[in-house]
């Protein structure tokens, strides 16, 4: 990629991430990001739609690092540690996550992490797209795994992870 363009790519992302740090997608305009971005409007629209685009675009990279983490074959060879991989995961881009995913967005980090997780491991195993077991096993994992975390970040994430990683430890005896 050109440099110019991976410099410009850079200062909408990270003015962007300033913004949405304060607002609601729904009151970033194109205009008022592209001044503080020091670029044309123009510009903007060579790269993306509009700042939804934008915005599926910082978030669909986030949840890629996310099931980067994850072995294909542990969801169901090992639901606990895929638990405690995914709730890793989540504490290691938490402050991400809570920028890109605040207010209306607040449920479709763990709808694409199923939706990608999903997709990893049909690719792996096409046969389990239609296994009723191992799909809830898979929006189990996630979803479970998601909400536990961030309906306690009061909690320190070590302190959290450690309970999860415990809950996870007795669910072993009942798997």
């Amino acid at each position: 990629m050109d440099l110019r363009v991976e410099k410009t790519i850079k200062s909408i992302f990270n003015t962007f991430l300033e913004m949405r740090a304060k607002n609601p997608l729904e009151k970033i305009s194109v205009t008022e990001l592209s001044e503080k971005a020091m670029i044309n409007k123009a510009t903007f629209y060579l790269h993306f739609k509009d700042i939804y685009d934008l915005s599926d675009c910082l978030e669909s990279e986030l949840v890629n690092s996310i099931i980067d983490k994850i072995s294909p074959n542990e969801f169901v060879s090992d639901p606990v540690t895929a638990i405690d991989t995914l709730t890793e995961a989540y504490a290691a881009k938490k402050n991400m996550i809570q920028i890109l995913f605040a207010d209306t967005r607040s449920q479709r980090l763990a709808q694409k992490v199923e939706e990608g997780v999903k997709e990893l491991l049909f690719e792996h195993n096409p046969m389990w797209k239609e296994d009723c077991a191992k799909n809830t096993l898979i929006s189990y994992v996630v979803f479970g795994s998601y909400y536990a975390f961030v309906n306690n970040d009061k909690f320190s994430p070590a302190e959290t992870i450690r309970s999860i990683t415990h809950i996870n430890e007795n669910l072993k005896n009942l798997i």
